[in-house]
C-alpha cells in the first residue's frame, strides 16, 4: 500500500538516511517518485511490501551475506534506496558513490560486484572502461530507456545487465529483461501478477498488497511475459486516430543518427500533427530530407507519419533523464506557432538554433 503527496522541494537525503529509516519502528518508508509524468510526489510505502520487493530480487540474483552490492544511483529515489535495503535484508556488503556519469568509485573495488545498479548514461562510461573494474557479475539498468546503441554495446560487452520494469509505486521493478538479448519481453518477478485495464494499461498486483494501476499501454503474452508499448498519456489523437510515439521512436531508430523524439503540435484540420524532433541537422539537407521520407512512408501508416520536422540544440529531459514530453510539446509548440506566421518553407527561430520544415509537404 502507498500513500501519495506532492512535494515541490528535494530534501538531501544519504544512504545513511535510508538505513536508519529502514531499521526504525515506522511501518512505512518515503519515497520520491522521479516526475517524469508530471510534479514529483513523495509516496510512503508499506515496509512490508518493500520487504517483499527486496527478497524477490534478492532470490532473483542470489543475493546472500556474501555477496556486494554497489549503487551508483541516488539514495533520493526508490533505485537507490533498494540497494541498500535489499542489502541489510541479505546482511551483505553494501558500498556506493556520488552519482555522476562517470563511476570512477568502481576502480578503487578489488571484490567482485554481485549487484550493481546504474542508469543508462553511467553503462557507456562502464563499458569504455570494463578492463580496469572489478568482475560485475549483475547489472540492473533502470530509471529511463536504455537507447538502441546503447543495447548494441551491451550485447556486445557479454557484461550480464538487465534493464528494469517497475517504479516507486511498486517499491522498485517488479520485471527484468535481460538486455544481451535484444527485443525480448519482461518477465514478471515471482509473486507479480498482471493485467490490463479497459485502456489496454497495464496493473501491477502482489499478494496482500493494493493494486498498483499504470499508465503503460502493455501486451500480456501468453507465457507471462509482457511487453511495453508506451503511455497512454502520451498517446497522440490525430484525425480521430490514434498514435503513440514511443512506437514511432522504436521503429525510427534504426533509421536516425543523433538524439531524437517524437511529438505533437495542434492543427485545426487534424486535431494533433505528428512531429519528429532531431538534434542533428544533416535531416533539413535535400538528400537526407528524402532518405527520411522513404524511411517514414515504409515503415508507417498515413495516420502514423510525422508531418513536421523540428531541429533542437537538445531533447528536454528530466532530472532522471527521462524523455520531456511536456516541456517537448511545449516547445514544439511556439516553434510551429512562429512558423505557421512565416512564408518560407523552413523557418527558424530568433537565435537561428532551432529549425522547422513539412514533411511530404
Amino acid at each position: 500500500m502507498a500513500t501519495v503527496n506532492s512535494v515541490s522541494s528535494e530534501p538531501d537525503v544519504t544512504f545513511d538516511d535510508i538505513r536508519r529509516q529502514w531499521l526504525d519502528d515506522s511501518p512505512w518508508l518515503e519515497a520520491r517518485s522521479s516526475g517524469s509524468t508530471g510534479t514529483p510526489k513523495v509516496i510512503r510505502l508499506s515496509k512490508q511490501l518493500v520487504r517483499t520487493s527486496a527478497l524477490a530480487t534478492n532470490s532473483f540474483f542470489g543475493i546472500t551475506a556474501n555477496s556486494l552490492l554497489y549503487s551508483c544511483v541516488s539514495p533520493r529515489f526508490i533505485g537507490g534506496k533498494m540497494m541498500i535495503i535489499r542489502a541489510i535484508e541479505a546482511r551483505a556488503h553494501f558500498n556506493y558513490e556520488t552519482p555522476s556519469n562517470t563511476p570512477v568509485g568502481l576502480l578503487n573495488i578489488n571484490l567482485p560486484v554481485d549487484l550493481l545498479a546504474v542508469v543508462p548514461s553511467q553503462m557507456y562510461w562502464i563499458i569504455e572502461n570494463i578492463s580496469r573494474l572489478p568482475r560485475l557479475n549483475n547489472i540492473i539498468v533502470g530509471g529511463s530507456a536504455i537507447p538502441v546503441p546503447l543495447r548494441e554495446a551491451i550485447a556486445a560487452s557479454q557484461l550480464n545487465v538487465f534493464e528494469t520494469y517497475g517504479m516507486t509505486e511498486t517499491a522498485s521493478h517488479i520485471a527484468l529483461r535481460p538486455v544481451s538479448q535484444l527485443n525480448v519481453p519482461f518477465t514478471p518477478l515471482p509473486g507479480v501478477r498482471l493485467s490490463l485495464d479497459s485502456r489496454g494499461c497495464l496493473c501491477v498486483e502482489r499478494e496482500s498488497f493494493d493494486a498498483v494501476q499504470t499508465n503503460d499501454l502493455a501486451k500480456l503474452n501468453t507465457d507471462g511475459t509482457f511487453e511495453i508499448i508506451g503511455r497512454f498519456d502520451n498517446v497522440i489523437v490525430t484525425g480521430a486516430r490514434k498514435v503513440i510515439p514511443d512506437e514511432i521512436e522504436a521503429r525510427l531508430s534504426d533509421c536516425i543518427d543523433g538524439d531524437f523524439a517524437v511529438s505533437w503540435v495542434t492543427d485545426d484540420k487534424w486535431g494533433a500533427l505528428v512531429t519528429l524532433c532531431v538534434t542533428d541537422k544533416v535531416w533539413f539537407e535535400p538528400h537526407r530530407r528524402q532518405e527520411l521520407e522513404e524511411n517514414i512512408y515504409r515503415l508507417f501508416k498515413p495516420h502514423q507519419r510525422p508531418r513536421l520536422l523540428i531541429g533542437l540544440d537538445a531533447i528536454p529531459t528530466t532530472p532522471m533523464g527521462k524523455l520531456d514530453r511536456p516541456v517537448l510539446h511545449k516547445i514544439c509548440q511556439k516553434i510551429a506557432l512562429d512558423y505557421r506566421h512565416s512564408d518560407t518553407e523552413k523557418a527558424t527561430d530568433d537565435n537561428h538554433t532551432n529549425f522547422i520544415m513539412q514533411l511530404f509537404g
